[in-house]
């Protein structure tokens, strides 16, 4: 369609125009004028066309020179004698132009001016349609964070520790959620879940999901009984469609663990050098379930750790996801300590090779832990470096109380 071609789009504060050339065309041209100061905007076809709105045509050499002497001290390089700039329109409003170049000299033919209208037309929707995704990530990731809970480091009793990561920074927004709070009867209660989906509906989702097991958690429900009021509630959360939880609680005084799973991976339990799973009280996912659900009851051992991921931390594409349940154990198993927080950093890192950018938000570190004779801890990440969305590591560190 033409020798060469230029992408111009109006900095968001209005005060440059940055442009972008196709790859023949000459690299010092094409870095001289990356980003052009607005005020000299005029001085080239693809800034008049995004400054003024209008379709720019230059059909000689000497009709370049005459209308835009910066260009013209470039045609040596550029061989251009004749060019087409045209206006990209977004939401109403001029955002950038593209620009055509050609060697031969004469007017640019009507079907080349409609096939460079049409580009620019679709340009401009693309363009929108990633600015509303950008706008709509922003939101989401703001309410996201302003909806994760503030775990506190210290319970009675107990220490937490979380971590937070993002495979991906553009899908560092989603449905990973986690909780941690002491219940009236002195017993602590805490959550990880999943909700599918890196979109706002998926951060508004997750909200209500850890709200609404909050309130019934608090209201003196055991675990299975939190998952079947969730269950009951999923059908007027709009973007539940498919979420998986894991609610457990833990009694201090009776060192004991209730615990039950919908859908979500069995947690792993971390004593004196052994990793086991708990495949005990597990059901379907939210909203899935026929019957009751069902909970299982575990005494804990002394100096015990509880590992709570989700499936991204040991799901690899072309890869059983056996082999990660086992990777996990293994590192988990290797690990000693008492401190949540670095058993949490210690699994996220080495279940993804250290690949993942660090992303750390308030709320986002924590751990429970009681410093007596018995500690159960529980880490869990998200989702692994091969998926662009977010892992996250928590630590529960739980230990036995001597009195009530």
């Amino acid at each position: 369609m033409a020798d060469h071609g230029v992408v111009a789009l109006l900095a968001p504060d209005g005060s440059h125009l940055l442009t972008q050339a196709t790859g023949d065309f000459p690299v010092t041209i094409a870095q001289a004028y990356a980003c052009i100061p607005i005020a000299q905007a005029d001085e080239t076809p693809v800034g008049q066309a995004a400054v003024h709105g209008q379709r720019i045509m230059m059909a000689s050499a000497e009709e370049i020179a005459t209308r835009c002497p910066l260009v013209a001290a470039s045609r040596a390089l550029t061989g251009t004698s004749s060019l087409l700039a045209v206006p990209v329109r977004a939401a109403g409003r001029t955002i950038g132009a593209l620009g055509f170049g050609f060697r031969a000299t004469g007017p640019v033919s009507a079907e080349i001016v409609l096939v460079a209208e049409t580009l620019a037309e679709l340009a401009g929707q693309a363009l929108e349609r990633a600015r509303r995704y950008e706008d709509e990530h922003a939101v989401a990731h703001q309410l996201q964070q302003a909806l994760l809970p503030k775990v506190p480091a210290e319970l009675p009793g107990a220490g937490i520790g979380v971590c937070y990561r993002p495979a991906d920074r553009g899908r560092d927004v989603g449905g990973d959620w986690y909780d941690a709070f002491e219940l009236p009867t002195g017993r602590i209660g805490f959550a990880v879940g999943d909700v599918v989906g890196h979109d706002l509906k998926a951060a508004v989702a997750m909200g209500r999901l850890q709200q609404l097991l909050r309130y019934v958690a608090v209201g003196g429900s055991r675990p299975a009984k939190v998952l079947q009021a969730l269950d009951e509630a999923c059908p007027a959360v709009t973007g539940t469609d498919f979420a998986t939880l894991g609610y457990a609680e833990y009694d201090p005084a009776e060192a004991v663990i209730t615990y039950a799973c919908a859908g979500h991976p069995p947690p792993l339990l971390v004593a004196d050098g052994r990793a086991t799973y708990l495949n005990e009280g597990r059901s379907a996912p939210l909203g899935f379930q026929d019957g009751p659900r069902s909970e299982a009851r575990l005494i804990v051992p002394s100096e015990a750790m509880l590992v709570w991921y989700s499936d991204g931390l040991i799901e690899r594409r072309g890869e059983v996801v056996d082999r990660g349940l086992d990777r996990l154990a293994a590192l988990a198993a290797g690990l000693s300590g008492t401190d949540a927080q670095q058993w949490c950093e210690s699994l996220l890192t080495g279940m993804t090779d250290g690949q993942l950018s660090t992303h750390r938000e308030p709320g986002q570190v924590g751990g429970v832990g009681r410093p007596t004779a018995f500690r159960v801890r529980t880490a869990r990440p998200s989702r692994p470096y091969q998926r662009s969305s977010p892992a996250e590591a928590k630590g529960w560190q739980l230990s036995r109380r001597t009195g009530k």
